[in-house]
């Protein structure tokens, strides 16, 4: 049995490859701001008025949940 009918091409189309770029690139910034996140000190992140306690909660979290 076929995923989908026989008359379309096999290939993904090019909008699914642009927002599978994008879902990855989304990924790749949240990495790159927890990391960030980490390395504060407690002056920077009491600036911005988070705790020490914020910033291990959201660094903790996998890369693909917001």
């Amino acid at each position: 049995m076929r995923a989908w009918p026989a008359n379309r091409d096999s290939r993904p189309s090019r909008s699914y490859v642009r927002r599978l770029i994008a879902l990855f690139g989304t990924w790749r910034q949240r990495l790159r701001d927890r990391r960030e996140l980490a390395l504060l000190c407690e002056r920077s992140l009491r600036d911005l008025g988070l705790t020490r306690y914020d910033t291990q909660h959201e660094i903790r979290k996998p890369f693909w949940r917001a």
